[in-house]
């Protein structure tokens, strides 16, 4: 039973690709419902938020296409279809991420400038040519094509997913190189950090 006024979240055991998701997943009830979706990289989910609100005490569904598929390129491989009902009592939308500021902020920036792989050097300059020092951090970020990804963005603003530093930093299997920062591991909390900064425009 759905609250009233719910997201719908799908979960996966791998992290979906927000390119394939978003036209594969449709709700119903019978007839089609316009609904957002949007990929949570971080929960490895999807999540469908409705344009209008659902009707009380109604049965829904909702149908994911075959070729939705993971960021590891392994398809659905066929058509899922899920229903639900949603319940009489009301319950609460997807809180929006909090208002983050990257001057604010040092986790990666220390993490990664701080033992001079992402800073300025006599040795030619910062790795991937990605300068992490506060003062330069944004313009190296936001909007770059990723050097080892140039299809990707480093930091697409309000588009975490979409955003290959986010990757980076989960180590999702479509990333070139390893895992950041290297030889550390940020805390669940640092991460969310970042897609919430990316989330809410990425200044």
């Amino acid at each position: 039973m759905v609250p009233l006024g719910s997201a719908i979240r799908l979960v996966f055991s791998d992290y979906p690709d927000p390119d394939s998701f978003p036209p594969q997943v449709t709700l119903s009830a019978p007839n089609s419902i316009a609904a957002k979706v949007t990929v949570d990289l971080i929960g490895k989910s999807v999540l469908l938020v409705p344009v209008q609100a659902l009707a009380p005490q109604t049965s829904y569904t909702m149908t994911i296409g075959s070729t939705a598929a993971s960021l590891a390129l392994v398809q659905l491989g066929k058509t899922v279809t899920l229903g639900f009902s949603t319940g009489t009592a009301p319950g609460g939308g997807p809180n929006p991420p909090p208002d983050c500021q990257l001057a604010t902020r040092g986790g990666l920036l220390a993490n990664c400038n701080g033992a001079g792989c992402h800073a300025p050097s006599d040795f030619g300059g910062p790795a991937a040519q990605l300068d992490l020092t506060l003062a330069a951090a944004a313009s190296a970020l936001v909007g770059v094509p990723a050097q080892e990804r140039p299809g990707l963005k480093r930091v697409l603003p309000h588009d975490p997913s979409r955003s290959y530093l986010l990757r980076k930093l989960l180590g999702t299997p479509d990333i070139q190189g390893g895992k950041m920062p290297l030889g550390t591991t940020l805390t669940d909390e640092e991460i969310q950090w970042f897609s919430d900064w990316i989330a809410t425009g990425a200044l």
